[in-house]
């Protein structure tokens, strides 16, 4: 794989606005009669959310997510999303490994998300991760088309060694 480097920066960048495209459309794929909330990063990076990007040394972008700070040392997961052109590359086991990372140095305990029931392949990342299911949080109600999951920030089984 090329190398790549995970750092926070500024939603409102052209290529950002392509991988959250890329995001709605994926999610238009697997759940094409299910009501997906918009999601305003640029709104929110005002409100403690920090935009996490994987790029590779030439700057293409691969991929990003959005951590939320909340109360009580949580963070929740917001939006992962890997380029087409980079899946299967091992660039999401390394944007969450690097939230792990973050979220322990910020002083959070865990870490939450919502993934969608016909996203296997980020479930099964996830729950490699050490995620386990959880019931909703916040302000997220129950769905029959939403998983909720948690971890301890302060485990990330893909930092083991191999």
């Amino acid at each position: 794989m090329t190398e790549i480097i995970v750092k926070p920066e500024p939603a409102d960048q052209p290529d950002m606005e392509a991988l959250m495209r890329l995001s709605d459309k994926v999610a238009a794929e697997l759940y094409p009669y299910d009501a997906r909330p918009s999601f305003d990063f640029i709104a929110l990076a005002s409100s403690g959310m920090v935009m996490f990007v994987v790029r590779t040394t030439n700057g293409t972008a691969a991929g990003c997510c959005a951590l939320i700070l909340n109360a009580k040392n949580t963070g929740e997961i917001k939006r992962m999303i890997v380029h087409l052109n980079f899946r299967k590359l091992g660039v999401g086991k390394v944007l969450v490994s690097s939230l792990f990372g973050v979220a322990h140095a910020k002083g959070i305990t865990s870490l939450l998300l919502e993934v969608g029931i016909r996203n296997v392949a980020a479930q099964y990342m996830y729950q490699n991760a050490g995620f386990r299911e959880r019931g909703p949080f916040a302000n997220h109600n129950a769905s029959t088309s939403s998983r909720f999951m948690e971890v301890s920030a302060l485990k990330c089984d893909f930092a083991k060694p191999a």
